[in-house]
């Protein structure tokens, strides 16, 4: 199922009826975000599976959502994001050192997740104390209690936002809930007593950014998780695991048949039958005697080859390779090891398409609040977001490759390209100051030289 935006039409005021239909609407999805979560969790649908009582019925959950996330979430954000002004003179340090401040490596990193998991990912962006421009904060929103509502232009611009918190009282029983409502001039809150009931509006205030504070990232065009389209073949192969269980575990407790013969009548003889899975047949004639376990033939070799045959298309149809496989041992060159991940990489290319497109909405907030403040900021437009992948470097490889485009590339761009470097545009300034003192050295030493064969 894809993500439908909740779209209202445009300029229509914000009633508390339009307010308790959007969140009607956003109750529909939360049966779904459950489920992604869910799995992400390991509580998969296996857990629930009844059999016939006494029967053997194993339950084993193999953790493919979560290495799917991991692995995704791992290369796209295990390195922080880099930005760089278009303009080498433009100064960024103020909007570096407010993304710094926010924390926005690990924040960054945790909107992945919950891209991942749920195909959508919500943050709030607020000050604490508006006297203070170095506060800009960032919290994480549960995309299951939160959402924005579009106008219906043909731009589908952002309209408010929703953040509903759950009240409890004092023994954690549910009380209702409280509604958030942000937008670009106010931040009003609501009390609802249950789902579907008029919102009480309890208070308002204004918001100075002149922008919605809330941004909404997608993972993709459809808004669907990283491993939602292999939910099928997950709960696949853990009806294989488990049934392969249970069927060693019936060849183990296999019933003992015994023909043309008899333990006897007595009630210890029949306790000891129902115990050890005896079943008594009784014979005709002059028939002898026989003994034999009444089992199944087991085929592990068709079974192992289905099991392979659903781990491969699972992380085919994911786009995550098996970092387990063969193929990924031993020492590789760069350009090998990026063919080997290609099908992740194109994975990474359309969530770093799309989570761009958010990025520059947290942007324009964080313009809004340098110019709130009277600071120079960097216009959005005017950045560079670099996204740097997690993978192993051939570190040779990669000075070689810079070596040879020095001159014809400029410094800062080759060495965003070194995977050390965490700030390519100081690490220039920090160069050319140390090939200033080198020169100086020099000089001071030749300097000596001549003074010292002057006086001779």
């Amino acid at each position: 199922m894809a993500l439908r935006k909740i779209i209202r039409p445009r300029g229509a005021e914000i009633t508390t009826a339009l307010l308790r239909s959007c969140i009607n609407e956003h109750q529909q999805r939360l049966a779904r975000y459950t489920r992604l979560e869910g799995y992400y969790l390991g509580e998969h649908d296996i857990l629930r599976r009844k059999t016939l009582e006494h029967a053997p019925n194993n339950k084993l959950v193999h953790p493919f959502p979560r290495y799917i996330t991991n692995t995704a979430t791992g290369y796209m954000f295990g390195n922080p994001i880099q930005y760089q002004p278009k303009n080498e003179r433009a100064d960024a340090s103020g909007l570096t050192n407010a993304l710094e401040a926010m924390g926005a490596a690990s924040h960054d990193a945790e909107l992945g997740k919950d891209l991942s998991i749920f195909g959508v990912a919500y943050e709030l962006l607020y000050i604490p104390d508006y006297t203070n421009a170095a506060t800009v904060h960032a919290a994480l929103l549960d995309p299951k209690q939160a959402f924005i509502v579009y106008d219906d232009d043909i731009m589908q611009n952002p309209m408010f936002g929703v953040y509903l918190v759950e009240k409890r009282d004092a023994v954690g029983n549910t009380a209702g809930s409280i509604v958030n409502v942000f937008t670009p001039h106010a931040h009003r809150v609501y009390a609802i007593g249950q789902i579907g009931d008029e919102p009480i509006l309890l208070s308002e205030e204004t918001n100075p950014f002149g922008v919605l504070p809330m941004v909404q990232y997608i993972n993709n065009e459809d808004g669907r998780g990283d491993f939602e389209d292999v939910l099928t073949l997950i709960d696949a192969y853990d009806v294989l695991g488990s049934d392969r269980v249970n069927d060693k575990e019936r060849f183990v407790n296999a019933i003992l048949v015994i023909k043309n013969a008899t333990l006897g009548d007595d009630p210890e003889a029949i306790e000891l039958m129902l115990r050890g899975g005896i079943l008594e047949l009784p014979g005709e004639g002059t028939h002898a005697a026989d003994a034999a376990y009444l089992s199944k033939t087991l085929n592990e070799t068709e079974t192992e080859v289905l099991k392979k045959a659903l781990a491969m298309d699972i992380h085919k149809f994911s786009h995550t390779p098996d970092f387990t496989d063969e193929q990924f041992s031993g020492n590789v060159s760069g350009v090998a090891m990026r063919f080997k991940v290609l099908s992740l990489e194109y994975l990474a290319k359309v969530k770093e398409r799309f989570f761009t497109a958010g990025l520059r909405n947290r942007l324009r907030i964080l313009y809004a609040v340098a110019s709130l403040k009277n600071q120079i900021g960097i216009a959005p437009d005017e950045v560079n977001i670099i996204f740097n992948r997690t993978l192993p470097n051939n570190e040779l490889e990669m000075a070689q490759t810079v070596a040879t485009l020095v001159g014809i590339v400029s410094n800062e761009t080759l060495l965003t390209q070194v995977p050390f470097v965490k700030d390519a545009a100081d690490e220039v300034v920090k160069a050319q100051a140390e090939r200033a003192g080198q020169v100086q050295n020099q000089l001071n030493s030749l300097n000596a030289r001549m003074q010292t064969e002057m006086g001779r």
